[in-house]
């Protein structure tokens, strides 16, 4: 029986751009502390070329308002470049510039 290897994790904002071997699974965490009503949202362009497995809340400590992180688990479809944003924003506040931003670059062999 063949064993599956864990995702590869990537820090969001300590990466700029990632090459991997069409579906491979890739673990992408940033730091969100949901108490505050802001919540990290992925976009990817092109959508079609990348499936968003899983969208998970890590939290590091126990205890009301404890921060963690956000982590969502990814895999390219097929070859192509995709561009994931990441946007941190309170989910009623969807107009106007974001709280923060950060970018990867997949690249998909």
């Amino acid at each position: 029986m063949a064993c599956m290897q864990d995702p590869i994790t990537i820090r969001l904002k300590e990466q700029g751009s990632v090459s991997l071997p069409v579906g491979e699974e890739v673990r992408i965490e940033v730091e969100e502390n949901p108490t505050t009503g802001f919540r990290w949202e992925l976009e990817a362009e092109p959508s079609n070329a990348v499936d968003v497995l899983k969208s998970t809340f890590n939290r590091q400590l126990s205890g009301v308002g404890a921060a963690g992180s956000r982590v969502w688990v990814v895999r390219l479809t097929r070859p192509a470049h995709v561009l994931l944003q990441a946007h941190l924003r309170r989910p009623w506040q969807r107009t106007g510039p974001a709280q923060e931003s950060a970018s990867l670059e997949l690249v998909g062999l």
